[in-house]
């Protein structure tokens, strides 16, 4: 049910201070290994997901079977949860009540899960709800106790409003195995972020030129920011190429664990989604 993809560990060192970073998603389970003492990752794994888990008792039992990180010691965890059901919000104090509203006329009336919320930018001026199946955030309290939990939008969010705040327009794509993470910026407000299911190279198409139909914006005006499982050398890059107006590839910088992944053949840009929630804690007020 989950398999490992990938893993890459750095010499151990003998720093005291680390911080364990879990992501868990629909159909993947990441988890890395922060020295809190340098600010870099010396562990990474990444589980995929065989198919959407029906008894997720199952997926976390068997990831710390097989994880390497996982029989570590660290002195704080820090979680994040990827998955849709989440909606940005001003930050005003009454749309945290008025949250759970909001999130079940968009995903539908659940019993069966927990609301969350992250306050994100300056003055906590942005609110993104989400909710977590009772069932997930339950075993990870389990097997994650005294955990810090977020959702994967509050860095990334933190991180385009740090670089991008002032770009006139701008979009982010953020690719996993079978979804992505679109963000729009317009005339320097952030508008936009959602979570797509895609399948093709014509499905994140759709999903780019509808949501510019949406706001009244023309392809060609719109610098691309890309990350995650992204071909460089594939169609959908040259098609972006011929729509947009740039497209950028977003790559890590993340000191001797990046040579090992130049070693094993992976892009940088693969995983930058992962490691940019390690940055995270830069960015907490």
């Amino acid at each position: 049910m989950a398999r490992k993809i990938v893993g890459f560990y750095c010499e151990d060192s003998a720093a005291t201070d680390k911080q364990l970073v879990v992501e868990i998603g629909r159909h993947q389970f990441a988890c890395m290994i922060k020295n809190t003492e340098t600010d870099e990752v010396e562990a990474f794994e990444l589980f995929q997901l065989d198919e959407t888990p029906q008894e997720w008792n199952d997926v976390f039992y068997e990831i710390r079977q097989y994880s390497t990180i996982l029989q570590q010691f660290c002195s704080s965890i820090r979680l994040f949860y990827n998955f849709e059901e989440a909606m940005l919000m001003p930050g005003e104090q009454k749309n945290i009540v008025a949250a759970e509203d909001h999130l079940s006329l968009l995903y539908g009336e659940s019993e069966w899960h927990e609301l969350k919320y992250d306050k994100i930018g300056t003055k906590d001026q942005l609110l993104n709800a989400y909710r977590i199946q009772r069932s997930i955030h339950e075993l990870a309290g389990r097997y994650f106790p005294s955990h810090e939990v977020h959702h994967v939008y509050a860095p990334l969010l933190e991180d385009i409003l740090l670089r991008h705040r002032q770009d006139g327009k701008f979009m982010k794509l953020q690719f996993y195995s079978h979804h992505l993470v679109l963000v729009l910026i317009n005339d320097q407000q952030l508008q936009l972020v959602q979570s797509f299911e895609y399948q093709t190279a014509e499905d994140v198409l759709y999903h780019m030129l509808n949501t510019a139909q949406q706001f009244a914006l023309s392809p060609s005006s719109i610098p691309v920011e890309v990350s995650g499982f992204f071909d460089r050398d594939g169609e959908l890059h040259q098609r972006l190429a011929q729509l947009f107006q740039t497209v950028q590839l977003d790559e890590i910088v993340a000191g001797d664990i990046l040579q090992k992944i130049a070693e094993a053949g992976y892009p940088s840009h693969y995983f930058t989604p992962f490691f940019k929630l390690a940055d995270y804690e830069d960015h907490i007020r």
